[in-house]
Parts: structure tokens; sequence; C-alpha cells
């Protein structure tokens, strides 16, 4: 989009460069994720496109930050006759409107659930007094599809009313965080001259930031905290919301982790999302059968709350039943976390592709550490010990086998997968942790083949981490590995594996339950351990 056509509006072009491919606003919503409604009111000028698809029509018709600034600019000018309650700082009261700086695109999510000791939690630190030992900047982490964002925006909504200027940044590039500066220094009329020079629109909103007070900046999906320095002042007193994978955030931020859901708020949400209770309802109202059914999806989800969203819009779309969801899903569960739903949301990607993309660039640039990912999808995702990956080093393949001899290069390789959210360590343990559903996908996205080597080589590694003999001065190595075996003795099963690791692994191990009088458990393994012996002779 040239410059010789800024006489015409913004709204207008971008349905020209749409005409101008060839395609229909229903064509080009299913290109870019979306529906035609929405494709409708940016060409209408009644809403902007939120930080999201900015960057995908940036990319698909050649849009500029600029171009978004327009949009912004036209918009505020429309307010005056015709107002967009998405577009104005909301409030409780229906019909008032807010004068203070609001640019928060995204409307509050109706079948936001829970989270309220986390909410209480993330105010009370934002709230402490910036000259206090703690800084006035904290970061919601964790995994992709955990809900940090949406917390981030629950929390805009809830305590509005306590700041002077709310604004919201999608910080994933540079070239985002810029387009959305831009925006908000339309908003706030700055800079006077040269309102398009990136430079001088930081500068402006970095005087802002420092010579006003009670001001929130949620900067959304950080990736790369370097590109923050560019635009925060030394000293302020707002206060900064960050959303983002990365744990090491060094003197930028506090961190608080973002956890799966607990079993009632998880059921609840996936009832509510299913529009199989109000949006307003309590979870005592659902039937005992709707609850038993939510709940066990959500185990076999593993409270991840993009994917219960994602179960809960199959739900409505599809009309099916708890009980028929959770049937597919045990069946046919690598289809079902590829697909989104036709009405998306602010979260349009489906969980298997939002990992996938981040799979894929571990691939690339860091071999050893997409290894151990696969070795983790195979084992117990709780509780992973590390010794196993020092002691079974030699049956790990020749990329991952050398970091268990190698201290240096398996902290890199753990400290790169934490980049991602992908696997969380507890130093004081010595244990590694992964979702269930990461665990999923990683397995899903691998041919049979591939699966098979995965599996011997966790069964051969964890039967070198699983102490040769089982007497009392070994019961906490035994203990430590157990987990590990006892899901080895699933892939045992699966693979029909019978080579001898496999059946040491399981006489151990069920030495060891016997020992902790566990006999039932003890005696299954015996068998399957007795079976394998005599296939071997």
């Amino acid at each position: 989009m040239t410059e010789n056509r800024s006489h015409t509006p913004a709204r207008v072009r971008l349905a020209e460069a749409r005409k101008r491919q060839g395609w229909s606003q229903q064509e080009m919503a299913q290109r870019l994720g979306t529906t035609r409604p929405n494709v409708s009111r940016w060409e209408s000028g009644a809403t902007v496109p939120s930080p999201y698809f900015r960057g995908k029509l940036t990319t698909l018709l050649k849009m500029s930050a600029q171009d978004f600034l327009l949009m912004e600019s036209e918009k505020e000018q429309q307010r005056q006759e015709r107002s967009s309650p998405a577009e104005q700082a909301p409030s409780d009261s229906p019909g008032s409107v807010s004068s203070e700086p609001w640019t928060i695109s995204y409307s509050r999510n109706i079948f936001f659930t829970g989270r309220d000791e986390l909410l209480h939690k993330l105010h009370l630190r934002l709230s402490r007094d910036p000259i206090s030992s703690l800084p006035p900047s904290w970061a919601l982490s964790g995994l992709s599809g955990i809900g940090k964002t949406q917390v981030a925006l629950e929390y805009a909504y809830r305590y509005r009313h306590e700041y002077r200027a709310v604004f919201w940044v999608n910080a994933a590039t540079q070239e985002t965080l810029q387009s959305d500066l831009m925006i908000i220094a339309a908003r706030l009329h700055l800079p006077k001259k040269d309102r398009h020079d990136h430079l001088r629109v930081t500068r402006a909103m970095k005087q802002w930031f420092a010579s006003h007070q009670q001001w929130l900046l949620i900067l959304d999906n950080v990736e790369d905290v370097t590109i923050l320095q560019s635009i925060l002042p030394t000293e302020h007193t707002g206060r900064l919301l960050l959303t983002t994978r990365i744990h090491a955030l060094g003197a930028l931020a506090q961190r608080l982790e973002v956890e799966p859901m607990g079993m009632a708020e998880a059921s609840l949400f996936l009832l509510r999302r299913a529009r199989l209770l109000a949006p307003e309802a309590p979870l005592d109202q659902a039937s005992n059968a709707y609850r038993a059914a939510a709940e066990a999806i959500a185990i076999e989800l593993g409270f991840l709350p993009l994917a219960l969203d994602q179960a809960g819009a199959h739900i409505e779309e599809v009309g099916c039943i708890l009980s028929a969801y959770l049937e597919s899903y045990q069946t046919q569960r690598q289809q079902l976390l590829q697909r989104r739903g036709r009405v998306p949301g602010d979260h349009p990607e489906p969980v298997a592709k939002t990992w996938s993309l981040s799979f894929e660039k571990i691939e690339q640039t860091n071999p050893a550490a997409a290894e151990l990912l696969r070795l983790c999808a195979f084992l117990d995702p709780d509780a992973i010990p590390e010794e196993l990956i020092h002691i079974g080093s030699a049956y790990l393949g020749s990329v991952l086998g050398p970091l268990g001899q190698d201290a240096f290069a398996l902290d890199a390789a753990i400290q790169y997968l934490r980049t991602f959210s992908l696997l969380q360590r507890d130093p004081d343990a010595r244990f590694l942790r992964l979702h269930l559903l990461v665990q999923a996908v990683l397995k899903d996205a691998m041919p049979p083949a591939e699966q098979r080597q995965w599996a011997e080589r966790t069964v051969r590694a964890t039967n070198a981490a699983f102490p040769e003999t089982v007497e009392i001065t070994t019961w906490l190595g035994c203990r430590r590995v157990l987990s590990q075996a006892q899901a080895c003795s699933a892939l045992i099963q699966t693979y029909a594996f019978a080579f001898p690791e496999a059946a040491s692994l399981l006489q151990r191990t069920a030495c060891y339950l016997e020992d902790c009088a566990l006999y039932e458990q003890a005696e299954s393994l015996y068998q399957q351990a007795l079976h394998i012996r005599e296939h071997c002779k």
C-alpha cells in the first residue's frame, strides 16, 4: 500500500487490496483463519484488526503499520458519529464511556472462568509502591495455550478503574511492537509532527511513560526482551504486565507462572464454552452426568485452557454430547487437536499447530533439544529424573546420547526448551516435567517407525537407570525411577518388546513393588517379565 494513495481511507484500501487478489470476503477470512463478518467489519471501519490479524494482513496483503494507524485514526473520527463499544474503554454501566486512554481491541471473554487467586495475586503485586524493593513489572509466563493472554485481558477489564490509562501492545516482533506504539501515540495525540516517524514516536512514547502516572502497559507475547529496551524509560511510575513463554527475564520483570486449570474450574469452563451452561452459571447447576463427563475430558486434555476451549467449540458446533466427544478424542486425538472450529476467537490456532511451529523451530536450531523432547514424550511427564539421561546415555542415539556425558550441553538444551515453556525443571529434585498434551502432539507427529525407535530407547535407558539390586540401600533410587519404569511397562506391552533389557526392567520393578507391599502390581510385572524371558530362549 503506497503513500500516493494516502487520501483513500485505509479501510477502503484494505477492500481494494483484497479485490486485487480476486478474493471474496469469505475467501480472505478462510486464508486468515477468521470469519467473514470480521472482514466485513474491518472494511466498513466498524472495528480494527487485532494485533494477531495485523501480522497476517501484513504478510497476505503487504499492509504496513501506517495502514493500521490510519484505520485507528479513521475510527477515532467516526467515534463522534457512531460509537463502537469494542474499541472504547469499557464500563460496567451500560452506555457509559470512559475518556481515559484505552487501546485494547479485544472484547472481554464471556467464557473466562476461575483464575481468581492468580488475578488477586497479580493485582497485589502490581499495586505495590514503585519505590518498594520489588519492581511494578510482572510477567505471566507459561506454555502456549495455558491462558496467559486471557488472564492479562481479564485483569485489564477487571481492574481498569484503578488506572488512568491502559495500553495493549503485541510484542511478538519489532514490527508488531512498533505498529501498536503508533496506534497508542495517535490515541494520545503524540507527537504533534512526524507521527509516522518510528524514532520520533518511540521517543515521544518514552517521554510520556516517564512523565505520567497510574498507567498500565500490557506487552503481550514477548519473545525477545531486548526489543523492549527502546520503549521503556529508565525510571517510571507506571505498571508493566508481560505475557511470555520466557522464564529468564532478568531485571525486566518478576515472573508469575500460569499453571493448568484445576479440576472444578476446567470442568466449569468446558461446560460454559460448550454452551451446556450459561456463562455466569455455577458448576452445581450441571447434572452429575455432565460433570463426570466434563471431568473426564478435562483430564484427557491435561486441564489446558486452549484445548478445553477447542473441545467446547467443537461440542457446540457439532452438537454432540460430552461422552461422544470423549470417545472421539480417544480414537481420533490427532484430528481433534488440529481442529480449531469455525469461530476461533482471539486465539485462532489449534493446540497442535501452536506447538508444532515451536517444535519445527527447535528442530532447526537445536537438534539435541528436539531429541530430548522426543525422549520425554515417552516417559511419565510429571517426574523425569535427570539421571536417566546421564546413566542411559548409551541408548539415546548419536544426537541426544552425548548430552548425557556433558552436563553443560544438557543444561543448554534444557534452557533452550524452557524459553518455549515446553519443559519445566525442578533444580532441587533434579526432575524435568512437561505437559501431557505436549507429549501427545509430539508422538502424533512421529511416523510409526520413529515412535517405536524412541519407545525402545526409552525402555533401554530406563533399565540402565533403575538400580541393579533392589534392597533398602537402593530404595531411594528405585523410587525416583519407578513412575518411568511403570510407563515403560505400558510401552513394552504396546510394542510387544521382547529383548532382555525389557524383562530385566520389569523384574526389578516388580521386586521393588513387592518390597512396598504392592503385591498385585508386582505379580503382573513378574508375569510380563517371565513371558519375555521365555520368548527370548
